[in-house]
């Protein structure tokens, strides 16, 4: 199946086209999900489920497994000083926790100080190439 955007319900109705059906896909356009290494929590799941599900090429950094919701503890006014808790580990669709299983992505792609400095972002660059490759524009490069 090709990359797509979940089109968005308002009062049952799809915004971006067609109502769904059996034979309509529900994602209408062309997207890439982009992730960097300093993605935790529920932004290392999301890069995972989009991932699985098949909906178009992860670009960026390796992503750490990190699915497990935290209590936080303050033993100081201020937040000064707190500890966390692991409260609520979340597992995929076969039994494995996510905690500890890095996700790769499709399209390495590491961000640069140089380029950071210049305010350009590779990741996101590397991906609009991809999506216009979709429509006959420059392909992406692996």
């Amino acid at each position: 199946m090709r990359g797509c955007c979940v089109a968005s319900k308002q009062r049952g109705r799809f915004r971006n086209g067609p109502q769904p059906s059996s034979s309509t896909p529900e994602r209408l356009k062309p997207s890439a999900i982009l992730a960097n290494s300093r993605s935790y929590s529920d932004g290392s799941l999301f890069p995972r489920y989009y991932k699985h599900a098949k909906l178009s090429p992860f670009v960026g950094e390796p992503v750490p497994g990190t699915g497990t919701s935290v209590w936080w503890i303050h033993l100081l006014p201020g937040g000064r000083l707190q500890y966390g808790i692991p409260e609520i580990s979340r597992k995929s669709a076969d039994g494995r926790y996510y905690e500890n299983t890095e996700d790769n992505p499709d399209v390495l792609v590491r961000r640069s100080p140089d380029a950071i400095e210049e305010g350009r972002d590779e990741q996101l660059e590397r991906a609009v190439e991809h999506l216009l490759g979709q429509f006959g524009g420059p392909a992406m490069k692996k």
